[in-house]
């Protein structure tokens, strides 16, 4: 179909289905890019161990490497409206 044609089918389908195992860095960046991010609490202590802090990071929901690395039989389901899906 060409770039034109594919962006416009992935546009209007209402739910994406991801399968596992794929190796092309564009479309892991693209899925995990639609996923969105998630806030990711991380603790830190001084050398002494006696001051503590918590920040906070933001981490994708789901990085490129989970998204290539799903076990067969899983798969990653996207979905306006809702969080994405392990299914």
């Amino acid at each position: 179909y060409g770039p034109a044609k594919t962006a416009q089918i992935m546009t209007n389908a209402g739910a994406k289905i991801i399968f596992g195992r794929t190796g092309d860095r564009d479309d892991l960046i693209f899925w995990s890019t639609l996923c969105g991010d998630r806030d990711e609490p991380v603790w830190t202590t001084d050398a002494h161990g006696t001051a503590r802090s918590r920040t906070v990071r933001s981490v994708p929901v789901m990085a490129p490497a989970q998204i290539a690395s799903l076990p067969e039989g899983r798969v990653l389901v996207i979905r306006g409206g809702i969080n994405p899906v392990l299914g």
